[in-house]
C-alpha cells in the first residue's frame, strides 16, 4: 500500500478513528512537507499532471473534495443576473390582463364596454330587427343601455352570423341580454 493509499484511508476513518496516533502524525506530517514542497516549487516536490489527476479523482470519489468550491464564480454571477432579469422584467409586464370587450356573467347576461353606449346598442337592435327580433332598450344609470331581444327560431342562424361578425354570441334559445357600459 503506498503512502498516499494509508493517507487516504486515515482520512476516509475520520477524526475519531481508532487509528493509531503515529499513522496520523505521518499522513500529516506527509501532507505538510508535501504543500511545502509544491509551495517553493522544488524539483523533488513537483508533481506531475497524471499524479495530481488521479489523486483529485480519488478524493472526489471518495467524497473529501467540496464539488461546489471548484464552481466558477462566474456561473454563480451568471445566475444572479438571469434571477435579476426575471424579476424586472417580471415586475415590467402587467399584474391582470386586460379585460375583453365583450364578457359573460353568471345570470345569462353579457356585459360589452363601448366608448358610445347607445350609439352601439342603436346598431346592434338594428341589426337583430332585421332577423325579425323584438328588441328593448333601456338606458342605466350609469350611462349604459342594456339590450334584451328575443330571435325567432326561423332566423337565429343568419341572426347568430350577424352577431358573430360584431363580436357577440346568441344563446341557444335565441334571448340576447347584453348591457352596453362605457370603458
Amino acid at each position: 500500500m503506498s503512502d498516499d493509499d494509508r493517507w487516504l484511508e486515515a482520512l476516509r476513518r475520520g477524526p475519531g478513528a481508532a487509528a493509531p496516533l503515529d499513522d496520523a502524525d505521518a499522513a500529516t506530517a506527509r501532507l505538510r512537507a508535501v504543500i511545502l514542497r509544491a509551495d517553493r516549487g522544488t524539483p523533488d516536490g513537483e508533481i506531475d499532471a497524471a499524479e495530481k489527476q488521479r489523486l483529485l479523482f480519488r478524493l472526489q470519489r471518495e467524497g473529501l473534495l467540496d464539488r461546489a468550491a471548484r464552481r466558477p464564480p462566474y456561473l454563480v454571477w451568471s445566475a444572479a443576473a438571469v434571477l435579476a432579469l426575471a424579476l424586472g422584467l417580471g415586475m415590467m409586464l402587467p399584474l391582470q390582463a386586460p379585460a375583453p370587450d365583450t364578457v359573460l356573467r353568471g345570470d345569462g347576461r353579457s356585459v360589452l364596454r363601448d366608448a358610445q353606449p347607445a350609439a352601439r346598442a342603436q346598431q346592434l337592435s338594428e341589426i337583430l330587427r332585421r332577423h325579425a327580433a323584438e328588441v328593448v332598450l333601456t338606458d342605466l344609470e350609469d350611462g349604459g343601455v342594456e339590450l334584451r331581444a328575443t330571435v325567432p327560431p326561423g332566423t337565429r342562424p343568419a341572426a347568430t352570423q350577424a352577431l358573430a361578425a360584431q363580436g357577440l354570441r346568441l344563446p341557444a334559445d335565441g334571448r340576447l341580454q347584453l348591457d352596453i357600459l362605457p370603458p
